[in-house]
């Protein structure tokens, strides 16, 4: 190749990497929005940011740049990242619902009921007819174990948004938890009727079926989220930590195994996951691997009662009575109705 021809094509290149930048320095904040939501929504979380970026360096005052780089931080777990970009929609806008229904959100994911409380009760006060944030703040309720306050935001969810499946999926999960089975059961199966690939009322459904003795139809609920297609859901990673949830419920804990490491994989930072993975590493007897999965559940969210029961299990397991007490204490601490471990 000649140094003509080789200049020529060096200069052309240099020509289409330059039009390619102008180009995309001329684009306005709201195209640049635009092509994160577009990429956030592939999953491409990293190409997202960078579209927000520049979509808040043309126009720093934008709250929804902030709100929408906010939830791809939050689905790549770097929590403190997405906390400031919440935070900083909701200094720009006072009233922006949705970023307080997100700072809520991740507030939960952080294992901080309290502030959960306060966006969701924040955002329901801007704009009463939010069911999520209904939902949601229900689903805070039950974490600090409030299951009356927790149905009935369940109910107002279910009152504004009738085909709400998540609302009545939650709302089962009160009423179990309350061992109102009877109650619990309908709702899983109204949630089930909305959405046929729900796969956590299955699972919810089938634990319920299996508590009361039915233990045939707890397999085929456990059967049916096998058969679920991952990619109906919008979170791989709590797809893989159902079937995994099902596996484990199956007795089938070395696949269950195979199924959290996914989950982990895509979503590193979800507390209950590796909650979740302890138990099976202890249904294996592998204590000191469920250890350091309670330990890192807990780490990840420091109120997490039942990472400790499960701890406090394993250590007495391995015959370390007395860290098991100290683990015992701290659940009950967080969430004084465990106090029945001690009976």
């Amino acid at each position: 190749m000649s140094k003509l021809v080789s200049l020529f094509l060096s200069v052309m290149l240099l020509f289409l990497f330059t039009s390619e930048n102008l180009f995309a320095d001329n684009l306005s904040y709201n195209e640049y929005i635009n092509r994160g939501i577009l990429y956030a929504d592939q999953k491409n979380y990293d190409s997202a940011i960078g579209y927000y970026n520049q979509a808040i360096r043309l126009n720093p005052n934008l709250p929804e740049a902030y709100n929408n780089r906010g939830s791809a931080y939050a689905v790549k777990g770097e929590q403190v990242w997405a906390l400031a970009d919440f935070t900083e929609a909701i200094r720009l806008k006072p009233n922006y619902t949705f970023a307080y229904n997100n700072r809520g959100l991740l507030h939960i994911e952080r294992g901080d009921y309290e502030r959960a409380l306060s966006d969701f009760s924040q955002a329901i006060l801007i704009d009463p007819g939010y069911a999520k944030a209904y939902r949601n703040r229900g689903d805070a309720w039950v974490q600090k174990g409030e299951y009356e306050r927790a149905i009935s935001d369940y109910d107002q969810a279910i009152r504004l948004s009738p085909s709400y499946a998540m609302a009545y999926g939650s709302r089962g999960n009160a009423y179990a938890n309350r061992g109102e089975y009877d109650k619990a059961a309908a709702d899983y199966n109204q949630a089930i009727r909305i959405n046929p690939n729900y796969a956590e009322a299955y699972i919810n459904r089938g634990n319920i079926y299996y508590d009361i003795g039915y233990t045939n139809r707890g397999l085929e609920d456990y059967t049916r989220v096998l058969d679920i297609n991952l990619s109906y859901g919008p979170d791989l990673a709590k797809s893989y930590a159902n079937r995994g949830l099902a596996y484990n419920n199956m007795g089938e804990y070395r696949r269950a195994l195979t199924d959290y490491n996914e989950a982990i994989k895509l979503r590193p930072n979800l507390a209950v996951v590796f909650r979740h993975r302890g138990v099976s590493y202890t249904n294996l007897g592998e204590y000191d691997l469920a250890i350091e999965d309670f330990t890192h559940a807990i780490i990840l969210n420091p109120n997490y009662a039942l990472a400790y029961i499960n701890r406090g299990n394993a250590y007495s397991q391995k015959g370390l009575y007395d860290q098991a007490r100290i683990d015992y204490h701290q659940a009950v601490r967080i969430n004084p109705k465990y106090g029945a471990i001690y009976y």
